[in-house]
């Protein structure tokens, strides 16, 4: 085929007139050769043997090649090595579909070696009677470029959306879920986008309301930053999450689309509301120790005078001994020696109670409580005694005929009766009667009272015999003197005991002592589970409940998670969980528990710092049994301990 389809003139024609170049000139095959070659777009014929046979100007223009190194030339000239195989395909197909139009994009290469885009419009037609292809082509390299801008654009995109370390999404205002990245399926437990997208959005807001206000906002702002949502995950455990986010809008400013990023927070918040209870704690603590120091201030004043008067006596007389001893009759001398003895006695006296209140303020007093009948103390406090008692007149006796069992420390409460019964002597009259009896009995408790036939106390002083700060104290009938310390004693006895002590009189008729014990619950407590973050409070609380339940196996979690899986292992009768913790804290694995049908009937105390009616009432709610404010300490855990498992009995 020649170089070009259709030929200017024939060889060799004859010279024509200027009118016949004119006609020539504008014939119809003369123009449209003119117009092929002025064309914008590539135009060529190629033969079925896949060579080009024609080519305009444009086609020389931007490949660069003259039309003898194209015309004749196999299309692989310009053609990617890559795509060869792929045209000559192309080229079978056209054949065998005839003349259907076909439209094709492909790189070619141009002399200088560079990579072209052009977008080909292919058709199988007869030129002068035989087969070839025609094809027109446009450069489209800046389209292309374009377009891969785009897809590069795209999958840095998508790359940074599925990779990102937090979650993100995008949803329609009526709650369905579009789009959502790895990690959001991993923040809220679901395995595939699907299956989230089958959940209702507004479902996962622990407070449903929280998505109509976070709605309100986008749709009045357009935007939010930073809003606090608890969020629940696909096995119901609650998260605390920050949500950033936006509202998309059509073009006529409707929103489309809310698409926004959340951020997990909850580890943060168990910390925040770690260092939180630690504040508080700290807080109560300087509270308390103010207050110690204000008592033992007070407390000292009271006692500088009690310390110091003896030694006043106890010296003078000591003086008069050493430097007027030749002037010193023996009557004299062993008087002065009475009152030596009598002051060092009190002093003596004085400082071992004060030994004793030290120890039991400070916890320095191992207690054992065991089951103890009271009735049997009693007598043995009332044996011991009853030689002063006849000394003095005064009849001593128990009224109680039976066995009362409650759990007490023996030693401790033996003080307790011993120092109520022998006050009872020093301010009853000669004739006078010491009766101690039952008062009362009830499911949960029992009162005794120490009843006396004395002089009685006055009522405004009542307020002060406990508290040792006023170390309120009398002389005896028989000039005995007090330290001011022992009912004060009795009343932190009775508190470590989870008992109590209160006081009734009349003056001139006598004074009752009342002392209030706990019935003894009825442990059922083979197994405990502790649960804090921090390894010292579970091994302080486990040391607490191992001493109220000696029998009892204790397991120990970090979390409410480990919490979990040791209830799976064991069925503990009590779980005593801290409030806040990372991965689950003490509300959920509340929740959790009592949401099975295996762990819902078992006693849970919660301890927290989060000292407010409303985070007790909202733990209460969830299920626990009691709630307790840290710094717990060992008296308040064991009436509490108690309480619950005689409830749970």
């Amino acid at each position: 085929m020649s170089a070009t389809v259709l030929p200017l003139r024939r060889p060799n024609a004859p010279e024509r007139t200027s009118a016949q170049k004119l006609r020539q000139d504008f014939s119809p095959a003369s123009l449209f050769e003119q117009v092929i070659h002025l064309a914008p777009d590539i135009i060529v014929i190629v033969d079925l043997r896949g060579r080009f046979s024609f080519v305009n100007d444009r086609s020389m223009e931007l490949t660069g090649f003259t039309r003898d190194e194209l015309v004749g030339s196999s299309v692989d000239k310009v053609i990617d090595p890559r795509d060869v195989a792929r045209i000559r395909r192309f080229y079978l197909r056209q054949y065998v579909r005839r003349k259907e139009r076909t439209y094709l994009e492909l790189p070619i290469r141009t002399k200088n070696g560079k990579q072209m885009w052009l977008g080909v419009t292919v058709v199988l037609q007869h030129v002068y009677r035989i087969p070839a292809f025609i094809a027109i082509a446009r450069d489209i390299s800046d389209k292309k470029r374009a377009e891969d801008a785009l897809v590069e654009s795209e999958q840095k995109y998508r790359e940074l959306f599925n990779h990102a370390v937090q979650g993100m999404f995008q949803s329609t205002p009526d709650g369905k879920l579009v789009s959502a990245n790895p990690a959001l399926l991993k923040l809220l437990g679901y395995d595939t986008l699907e299956e989230l997208a089958a959940v209702d959005i507004r479902d996962l807001y622990v407070n449903p309301v929280d998505r109509e206000i976070l709605a309100a906002m986008l749709n009045e702002k357009g935007y939010c930053a930073g809003v606090e949502l608890q969020l629940k995950q696909k096995n119901g455990r609650v998260i605390t999450v920050l949500e950033h986010s936006r509202a998309i809008r059509d073009t006529s400013g409707k929103v489309k689309l809310y698409e926004g990023i959340l951020e997990d927070i909850t580890f943060r918040k168990a910390h925040e509301a770690k260092l939180q209870e630690l504040f508080e704690a700290l807080q109560r603590s300087e509270r308390e120790l103010k207050e110690l120091n204000a008592q033992k201030d007070k407390l000292f004043s009271v006692l500088s005078h009690d310390l110091r008067s003896p030694f006043s006596s106890i010296l003078g007389f000591v003086e008069i001994l050493l430097n007027e001893a030749e002037n010193v009759t023996a009557e004299e001398r062993r008087e002065f020696l009475l009152y030596i003895k009598e002051a060092a006695n009190s002093q003596l006296a004085l400082v071992n109670r004060l030994l004793e209140w030290s120890r039991l303020e400070s916890n320095r007093v191992k207690v054992d409580i065991k089951d103890t009948d009271l009735s049997e103390l009693i007598a043995r406090s009332i044996i011991g005694l009853m030689g002063l008692a006849r000394q003095k007149g005064v009849f001593v006796h128990s009224t109680i005929t039976r066995k009362l069992v409650v759990g007490v420390d023996e030693q401790l409460m033996m003080q307790v009766f011993t120092n109520l019964i022998s006050n009872a002597l020093k301010f009853t009259p000669t004739g006078g009667e010491v009766r101690i009896e039952l008062t009362e009995e009830t499911g949960d408790a029992l009162k005794i009272a120490v009843r006396d036939t004395g002089i009685g106390i006055p009522k405004e002083d009542l307020p002060k015999l406990f508290k040792i700060e006023e170390k309120y104290s009398r002389l005896g009938l028989s000039g005995e003197k007090g330290t001011g310390l022992g009912l004060p004693m009795c009343a932190e006895i009775m508190q470590l005991l989870n008992g109590s002590i209160t006081a009734e009189s009349e003056v001139g008729v006598g004074t009752s002592f009342i002392l209030t014990f706990p019935k003894p619950a009825k442990l059922n407590a083979k197994e405990v589970l502790v649960v804090d973050d921090d390894k010292g409070v579970r091994v302080l609380h486990s040391r607490h409940v191992k001493q109220l339940l000696p029998d009892a196996t204790i397991h120990q979690a970090a979390n409410g998670k480990e919490a979990l899986e040791i209830l799976e292992r064991h069925n503990p009768s009590l779980v005593l969980s801290d409030y806040s913790m990372p991965e689950m804290d003490g509300q959920e694995l509340v929740a959790r528990m009592r949401g099975s049908d295996q762990w819902k009937n078992i006693p849970v105390i919660i301890i927290t710092g989060i000292d407010s009616v409303g985070s007790r009432e909202k733990l209460l709610a969830a299920g626990a049994n009691e709630v307790l404010s840290k710094p717990v300490n060992f008296r308040e855990l064991s009436q509490v301990l108690a309480n619950v498992l005689q409830r749970a009995a």
